[in-house]
């Protein structure tokens, strides 16, 4: 199965994160976990399913920590063209009959999100334009608006914290680079060594 595009991790990112802020807000016990984090729906110790995104309450489904002994209490999966059957048909029968509380299956490809209440057997559907009511809780609506100001700001924190990733690898691997050249020459100290790169500029113009 090919990895998630950018879209779909964007879009998990968002929606665990609005969960996580209303969670802390009212001080929640549950706890929201994003794939790969292993669900094992029945008895068995081996077989697992990865929801993208799990909300868990029941503190005793974690204690074992391998993933959730049981069904979570509401479960996101967003679609990806190789998993369209699987999340609509398949997970939809398997969460129903583990007692999952509430399943959305959020399709990027047709900007809509499907939302069953499985305690009561409903189901609703909504657009990406709209403010998208959860079952499990009574007060909290997520505006899955992917022009929101919500959803850019969170785009650009990942963005940002992605970028930064890469610029502190790129500095160890500089350090690296600079220890295993000149710390193996006897003689030179830390201050010689910045007098060096400050008048060389970097290692290629020392060898010269």
């Amino acid at each position: 199965m090919a990895p998630p595009n950018i879209r779909h991790q964007r879009i998990s990112s968002y929606l665990s994160t609005e969960i996580n802020l209303y969670i802390r807000s009212k001080n929640g016990s549950c706890e929201v976990f994003c794939a790969p984090f292993a669900v094992f729906l029945d008895e068995s110790k081996f077989n697992y399913v990865e929801p993208d995104i799990s909300v868990i309450c029941d503190k005793t489904k974690l204690e074992n920590g391998r993933g959730c002994m049981g069904s979570p209490d509401w479960i996101i999966e967003i679609v990806s063209p190789s998993s369209k059957y699987m999340d609509y048909f398949t997970k939809l029968v398997k969460y129903r009959n583990a007692g999952v509380r509430e399943y959305w299956i959020v399709d990027p490809m047709k900007n809509l999100i499907t939302t069953y209440n499985l305690e009561n057997e409903t189901v609703d559907q909504y657009t990406f334009l709209d403010k998208v009511k959860v079952s499990i809780y009574n007060d909290l609506e997520i505006d899955i608006n992917t022009n929101s100001e919500a959803f850019k700001l969170i785009t650009r924190i990942q963005d940002e914290t992605h970028r930064f990733a890469i610029e502190y690898h790129r500095l160890l691997r500089s350090k690296k680079q600079v220890h295993s050249i000149l710390d193996d020459i006897k003689g030179i100290g830390d201050k010689r060594k910045r007098v060096l790169m400050k008048y060389y500029q970097s290692i290629e113009e020392i060898k010269k």
